[in-house]
């Protein structure tokens, strides 16, 4: 126990050390590698084992794993899960629905899915939040850490002081929503992903 406050102070200095220049993901994950290689030190001594204590994460590993980290476990490869969930289901969002025989929108059964302006010019998507959180979670991604990603790559158009969100008119009904730029889709074509041919960045205001 006398040596706790060391290996405190050693565990902080690890984790500050994998943080350091290594892009926005190292810092997501620069704890969780820290306590492993103190532990794996602190395990080896305690062993007395006979060979020299290597960091199983210097080298290519760590670089290899901040480079994954940095996609958000795949925020790229999300949101274009998310475009592809939309463009088969784009009569679910408001803008792009179904009309009934009075010209009323006709809903979904499971409800609207955000809403998304029809014609080529349309600047976002905006996704009812736990809508978005369902296609993301079915498609295997942690929403929370996807749209942490979104964010810092200024990919989300945000008001009103909340966090990822926005607000949009959808059926007469003010909404909060996850509202993903036009220029995100874009962005993927510059990083060597398929694209849509995307170029417009534009904000419509909060409604």
């Amino acid at each position: 126990r006398q040596h706790w406050p060391r290996w405190k102070q050693e565990y902080r200095e690890l984790a500050a050390a994998y943080a350091v220049g290594k892009g926005s993901g190292a810092g997501r994950v620069a704890d969780y590698v820290a306590g492993i290689v103190l532990a794996g030190r602190l395990a080896h001594e305690a062993l007395d084992l006979p060979w020299e204590f290597r960091d199983p994460f210097s080298g290519a590993l760590w670089e290899q794993i901040t480079a994954e980290v940095d996609d958000a476990a795949g925020a790229e490869r999300a949101l274009l899960a998310v475009k592809s969930w939309a463009d088969g289901n784009c009569n679910a969002f408001f803008g792009r629905h179904i009309t009934d025989s009075n010209n009323k929108p006709r809903i979904q059964g499971v409800g609207w899915a955000g809403r998304w302006d029809g014609g080529e010019d349309w600047p976002w998507i905006a996704f009812l939040p736990h809508r978005l959180d369902k296609v993301l979670s079915e498609a295997g991604y942690e929403p929370a850490a996807i749209l942490a990603t979104w964010d810092q790559r200024g990919w989300l158009l945000l008001c009103g002081g909340r966090k990822h969100l926005a607000r949009v008119r959808i059926d007469g009904l003010v909404s909060w929503v996850v509202k993903i730029k036009r220029s995100a889709f874009a962005d993927l074509e510059g990083s060597g992903h398929t694209g849509h041919g995307l170029d417009t960045d534009l904000d419509t205001g909060p409604f």
